[in-house]
């Protein structure tokens, strides 16, 4: 079961849905690399912070197809961010979506286990159907209770998609027209994602 409550030492996945379609290609997959290099250093400053936490750090990126970018990094490892290089196709959040929700019904949650982080970071409207992945991704107890963070990047994004995600918490989604404000939002969610989990494990 998903740890509520976890006296001592608690285990917290972060997952990154990225947008790699084409409408993301250029400056803007640019700056998502250059936020989330940010994001990584800033979450090792942090980790001192929460020494009761282990954190473990994983991204999802889509376009035409879904696939792991990376997978299970503990951030003790100091990794860094496999910056995007390539760019193209469609937007299939919906095929990312199910590829979480398979990972999580793969996986069940292990004592400690607190629940995880997912942000999203697109900047457009899903080309295929997110009914279903979303669907699969609530039905498994990490998904259902998973901090989901959106940020919708651009003018053309889809807001009620992101709100879907982000379900009854609308602070939880940021729309901005700049990427230049990247690395803040980033940092923010993670940060307030991270403060959320060390007082999920500390006893009550």
């Amino acid at each position: 079961m998903l740890a509520k409550k976890q006296a001592e030492h608690g285990s917290v996945g972060v997952y990154l849905l990225c947008d790699c379609s084409g409408s993301m290609s250029g400056e803007r997959i640019a700056l998502l690399n250059m936020a989330l290099e940010k994001g990584f250093a800033r979450l090792q400053e942090l980790a001192g912070d929460y020494p009761g936490l282990s954190i473990h750090l994983n991204a999802i990126r889509f376009a035409s197809q879904a696939r792991w970018h990376l997978q299970n990094r503990a951030l003790e490892d100091r990794p860094a961010w496999p910056s995007i290089q390539d760019t193209g196709g469609l937007t299939c959040l919906g095929a990312a979506l199910q590829l979480l929700a398979q990972h999580f019904q793969q996986q069940p949650p292990a004592d400690g286990q607190l629940p995880p982080l997912i942000l999203l970071l697109t900047d457009g409207k899903s080309t295929d159907e997110i009914a279903h992945g979303l669907e699969q991704l609530l039905a498994t107890p990490q998904g259902q209770h998973a901090q989901r963070f959106s940020i919708g990047i651009g003018e053309e994004v889809d807001r009620e998609m992101l709100l879907e995600l982000v379900g009854q918490h609308h602070s939880r989604l940021t729309l901005t027209a700049s990427s230049m404000e990247l690395p803040q939002l980033i940092n923010g969610y993670l940060e307030a994602g991270l403060r959320q989990a060390d007082q999920l494990r500390q006893p009550a």
